[in-house]
């Protein structure tokens, strides 16, 4: 699917592929646009699909035989692409799309993320780019006399009691799926982004919240909302929270106990 921060195509679905080939199989967006050749289906050998050589490990790319690659186009956009390896084995599969196939399925995929936030989850890892976001927005916020929430969420047992009923899904874009739904609460001067490799940071900035509780209930009934269900019953939502001013004066002060557990 079309990951929408990077304008890439990554993969949200995997089954028997090694993992070499699911870590690299990161498609720019115009690239497979311009391999449709306006059809929602496309089939051929290893000479058809060599683009997809700097994609995949050698080991599966040379023992392909048989590609398929199945396009899912909304009107907006090109929003999903189905890829299937088959070896001579298999043979060439049976599996046909057509246009209202493919539209319809490509309408349902944009509709579905129109759930998660309109803008970018900042990708910082750094302490140091977190800081620094995270003193802008104190800036900010000094500007008009507003406090500021900050929450250390760890998603991880979310990630896995999920990928547990659906052992195909790939956990890092789901994890990035549960953020881009958790900054819906930070508007647009507040911000969701990841800590060291595993702890989720979500800062928001308000004028009339008077208490932190009743965002965790937001948090915990927007992640129960979009993303449990019959099948899939998710852990409580562990939540640390601290506040400008009253925890600290800056983002150093603020985040000293994240900054003391990674030295």
């Amino acid at each position: 699917m079309l990951d929408l921060d990077t304008e890439w195509f990554v993969p949200r679905l995997v089954k028997d592929l090694d993992v070499s080939s699911a870590r690299r199989l990161r498609i720019p967006y115009e690239q497979l646009l311009s391999r449709m050749q306006n059809s929602p289906s496309l089939h051929g050998n290893s000479s058809t699909f060599q683009f997809f050589n700097q994609y995949l490990s050698l080991r599966t790319f040379e023992s392909t035989d048989f590609f398929g690659a199945y396009f899912f186009q909304s009107p907006q956009m090109l929003s999903g692409v189905l890829i299937e390896l088959r070896n001579e084995e298999e043979g060439r599969s049976p599996f046909e799309l057509d246009t209202s196939e493919s539209q319809d399925i490509g309408t349902f995929l944009v509709d579905a993320r129109k759930n998660l936030s309109g803008h970018k989850l900042k990708e910082h890892f750094e302490l140091n780019d977190i800081e620094s976001e995270l003193d802008r927005l104190i800036s900010k916020a000094e500007q008009d006399e507003s406090k500021i929430y900050i929450f250390f969420l760890e998603l991880l047992p979310l990630v896995k009691s999920i990928s547990a009923k659906y052992p195909f899904i790939e956990e890092y874009y789901l994890q990035k799926d549960i953020q881009g739904t958790l900054s819906l609460l930070s508007g647009e001067e507040g911000f969701c982004s990841t800590l060291g490799s595993n702890t989720t940071i979500l800062a928001i900035k308000s004028r009339g919240l008077k208490r932190s509780n009743v965002l965790i209930h937001q948090m915990k009934h927007l992640i129960q909302e979009r993303f449990s269900s019959e099948d899939v019953d998710l852990p409580d939502l562990h939540v640390q929270t601290r506040s400008w001013p009253l925890d600290g004066k800056d983002s150093f002060s603020l985040l000293k106990d994240y900054r003391l557990s990674e030295e």
